[in-house]
């Protein structure tokens, strides 16, 4: 069960981190353009996503 859990945890984050929704010209942000912004901070996220489930869910030395 809890490897279809991890799956779906880091799948959706995936997901999420494509910026789907951006098809306005808007002002930049900080020099970078809106859906840059967003993937910079999303691609952030999944990595920290990503670490948690690694060090949750990878089998320890000792585990059997």
């Amino acid at each position: 069960m809890y490897k279809t859990k991890v799956f779906i945890i880091v799948f959706t984050t995936l997901v999420l981190t494509v910026p789907w929704w951006f098809f306005d010209k808007s002002e930049a942000v900080l020099g970078i353009p809106p859906w840059a912004l967003y993937s910079i901070i999303t691609a952030i996220v999944f990595s920290v996503v990503l670490s948690v489930v690694l060090q949750v869910y990878w089998p320890k030395e000792n585990d059997e």
